[in-house]
């Protein structure tokens, strides 16, 4: 979703709602209870076949569970396009915080509208694509229409432009 002002064009991601986000956290705290079996009933004290098995099963649930965890803990996607300062300060997801960039204007080569089919309905779905010179491409929204997505792309592009 963009928001406009003056010397601003914010576009942020809806957050996930709590529900779900309680839900993966749970999740990944049940996924740390799948290793009891393992410590209580595996002979730790010799290196065998068994020993490495089970520290197997220790240790893939507790990474299953953190990774839980960390997308239940994740925040959503910021970009703020800074006309005044002619750069952009996006953060992105990561499961544990948000990474911060700043990008000049000019790393930015072209802004497209990408049509983007929807797998359950043939209706189709469109990303503004904001390709870089050195970087990954980044997309932002998914619309319905491709008149709303034509819109937003040709108001990033002014925005970086001015």
């Amino acid at each position: 979703m963009f928001i406009e002002s003056a010397d601003a064009l914010v576009y942020s991601e809806r957050p996930t709602p709590w529900r779900l986000r309680l839900i993966f956290i749970f999740f990944g705290g049940l996924a740390f209870l799948i290793p009891y079996p393992f410590l209580l009933h595996d002979n730790w004290t010799s290196a065998t076949a068994s020993t490495l098995v089970a520290t197997l099963g220790v240790v893939a649930p507790s990474l299953l569970g953190l990774l839980f965890i960390g997308i239940g803990m994740a925040r959503p996607r910021h970009m703020t396009f800074d006309q005044r300062r002619r750069e952009l300060l996006y953060s992105r997801r990561r499961p544990w915080g948000s990474a911060q960039e700043t990008l000049p204007f000019h790393s930015v080569e072209r802004v497209d509208v990408v049509r983007q089919p929807h797998r359950e309905t043939p209706e189709d779905l469109f990303e503004i694509v904001l390709s870089f010179q050195s970087r990954r491409p980044i997309k932002l929204g998914a619309y319905d229409s491709r008149n709303e997505a034509e819109h937003w792309a040709q108001r990033v592009q002014s925005a970086l432009q001015t």
